[in-house]
């Protein structure tokens, strides 16, 4: 019989806000901003600082008290956007400092396509120690080692993947396809596809 350890939830008492502008160089220098927000009859505390470039997805880390970001700058050809820069970020949730940076490896290198194997969606898997994006536009996901940065594995096959959520009860990976209208159970122990779930009709994920 497989046990789980019981998840806590985090002791935090502020919002944490991070915002894409500067590169994660400017952050490193550049301080944290505190502010209270104030939202119907509740005040928040919260933190932002500047991380990196056009961000779009965020996961918490309980394991490592952290904080995954992604984000990817474009530029457009013919109207569609292609991928010039992509990073996953930790960021301590402390001081919003990067504590770590991923690069994603470059595809087609030296040719007219060539452009990053670029993050979109994240999330953490704590238990395994890895850390799961969303290759959106190589329907793909990539695993990649927490500690190291190291590409673990690219899982192709899944569609226009974008969310990714973690069950480590289950230990299982699922990745929504928006435009095919289905979902992807990934095994996080094989890291093999185990079921793809047609939604049907028009609904999107």
């Amino acid at each position: 019989m497989r046990t789980t350890k019981r998840r806590t939830r985090p002791r935090r008492l502020a919002a944490i806000a991070v915002a894409g502008a500067l590169t994660a160089t400017a952050l490193a220098t550049s301080p944290a901003q505190a502010a209270e927000v104030t939202v119907g009859d509740r005040v928040f505390d919260v933190t932002s600082a500047q991380a990196g470039k056009s961000l779009y997805q965020a996961a918490w880390s309980e394991e490592q008290d952290a904080i995954w970001v992604t984000g990817t700058t474009h530029h457009f050809n013919l109207g569609y956007p292609i991928a010039d820069e992509s990073t996953i970020q930790k960021i301590d949730p402390e001081t919003l400092q990067v504590e770590q940076t991923i690069t994603p490896r470059t595809l087609g290198a030296g040719t007219d396509v060539e452009r990053p194997e670029a993050a979109y969606g994240v999330a953490v898997d704590d238990e395994h120690n890895l850390v799961w994006t969303s290759a959106t536009r190589e329907d793909a996901v990539v695993v990649y080692d927490a500690t190291t940065g190291d590409r673990v594995k690219t899982i192709g096959g899944v569609g226009h993947s974008r969310d990714i959520a973690i069950d480590p009860y289950r230990d299982i990976a699922y990745v929504s396809d928006p435009n095919g209208g289905s979902i992807t159970k990934i095994s996080t122990d094989t890291l093999q596809v185990v079921e793809t779930i047609a939604l049907g009709g028009n609904f999107s994920p």
